[in-house]
Order: C-alpha cells, then structure tokens, then sequence
C-alpha cells in the first residue's frame, strides 16, 4: 500500500512539474509572438507616416507606394480615414 502512495505522488508531481513546463513554454511563446506583432505594427505605423509626409510634400501616389511598399489599397484607405489630405 505504502508503494501504491510513492508511485502516485511521483506521477502526481510529474504531471504537476510537466504542466508548469507546458504554461511557462506557452507563455514564452506568447510573449514573443506579441512581440513579433508589436514590431510589425510599429513599421506598418511608420510606413503609413512616411506617406502622409510625402503626399503633403505633393509627391505622386506611385513614387510613395514605390518608397513605402504600402499597396494602392492601403493609400486609398489612408485617404478615405482623413489620415492623408
């Protein structure tokens, strides 16, 4: 009986310590992925303030979305939302 108890306390404590693995491993992939979507954000914002700048500097819609990489769609949009005058 006393070897029943120390063999379900071991795997008790083995699945306790593979569950807190799992948690931490998900949390660390959390973070990364926010930050990898953070960065992609941060540029897109910088992109998207690069083409204000140079349409109010009267540069034409092809030479922006040739410099910024921003696609016609995405100028249209800026448009329409009042980002761009």
């Amino acid at each position: 009986m006393k070897r029943r108890s120390s063999v379900l306390w071991i795997t008790q404590a083995a699945e306790a310590y593979l569950l807190n693995q799992g948690r931490s491993e998900g949390i660390q992939q959390g973070i990364s992925e926010g930050i990898q979507q953070g960065r992609l954000e941060g540029i897109q914002q910088e992109k998207r303030a690069l083409a204000k700048t140079m349409l109010q500097a009267g540069e034409p819609m092809e030479k922006i979305i040739q410099w910024t990489g921003l696609s016609k769609r995405a100028m249209e949009q800026l448009y329409k939302r009042g980002f761009i005058l």
